[in-house]
């Protein structure tokens, strides 16, 4: 299922809901149904920020991500062709299971690592509240510059393709 809103100058000129809730097709999806939006930001903003930059002439697709991002120099990452990082064939990882060093043993949210208000230290929303520590960035930044590369020249998904572009993207 899907739902379609459409608006122009702050005004709602169609909202629809299409399809059903599952497969079964026993319950239709309605403006009200909620959906897991994902990893839509990857291309909802990051790609199409790529895109404008390359247009600009502000990106090279030729160039590496040590030429974008100088805290990526000295490390494996450093040279992977920018090409390489869209196309996903860098060998970057697919994924690191961040949340295993920030949730406990059964899934809960360790204390230390959020609050449930913003305040000094937890100032990054990650859902209705719930504010996560501010230094774990740099935690995971560590960790990615750290990770082995695997499988170049193979076209392997990879959430952290989209952290490097986002990266760059915010620094141009």
């Amino acid at each position: 299922g899907c739902r379609v809103l459409a608006a122009k100058n702050g005004k709602v000129f169609y909202d629809k809901a299409f399809g059903h809730l599952k497969y079964d097709k026993k319950q239709l999806v309605d403006t009200n149904t909620l959906y897991d939006m994902a990893s839509c930001t990857k291309v909802l903003a990051t790609t199409i920020s790529v895109m404008r930059l390359y247009e600009q002439g502000k990106l090279d697709l030729n160039k590496t991500i040590g030429d974008y991002l100088p805290q990526a120099r000295g490390t494996n990452k450093a040279g992977l062709l920018i090409r390489d990082v869209l196309l996903h064939q860098a060998g970057l990882k697919g994924w690191i299971p961040f949340y295993k060093s920030i949730d406990d043993e059964d899934g809960k949210l360790i204390k230390s690592f959020y609050s449930r208000i913003p305040r000094d230290g937890f100032t990054i929303p990650v859902a209705r509240n719930i504010y996560f520590r501010n230094d774990f960035i740099d935690t995971m930044w560590s960790r990615i510059y750290a990770s082995p590369l695997d499988n170049a020249g193979k076209m392997v998904y990879s959430d952290l393709d989209f952290y490097f572009m986002a990266a760059i993207v915010d620094r141009k």
